[in-house]
């Protein structure tokens, strides 16, 4: 049927996504130096700073955020489309860490992709 095969079709198209996902985070994780690698492993600031924005802080942001967007105190009625389950997807999203798509963003923005491949360890 029809239905069969949009869903079959939609799988592989995932499976495909995926796969090029994978071979373009592999390709940015394999242009770093093991030694700058090792390097960003001893840079306690950095570590630091960056494992607690990652699970600390962005999970706070995110609360705060679900709190704004709350029906009582954004719009002050049952008009407003954000849901429970949107604030808890949210919630999930932010406190969870980047892993190797993060990486994909620090390429583009061309930041420190060895601190970026470190913390994803």
């Amino acid at each position: 049927t029809t239905q069969d095969d949009n869903v079959e079709s939609s799988s592989t198209v995932q499976a495909f996504a995926n796969v090029l996902l994978f071979i373009f985070v592999l390709g940015i994780i394999v242009t770093v130096p093991v030694g700058e690698l090792r390097e960003q492993f001893h840079n306690k600031s950095a570590m630091f700073i960056g494992l607690s924005t990652q699970f600390l802080i962005l999970p706070f942001i995110s609360f705060l955020l679900v709190i704004f967007l709350d029906n009582e105190f954004c719009c002050g009625d049952d008009t407003s489309p954000f849901t429970q389950p949107m604030g808890i997807a949210l919630i999930i999203t932010m406190a969870s860490p980047g892993g190797s798509f993060s990486n994909l963003w620090v390429s583009l923005f061309n930041a420190d992709i060895a601190l970026s491949v470190a913390l994803t360890f």
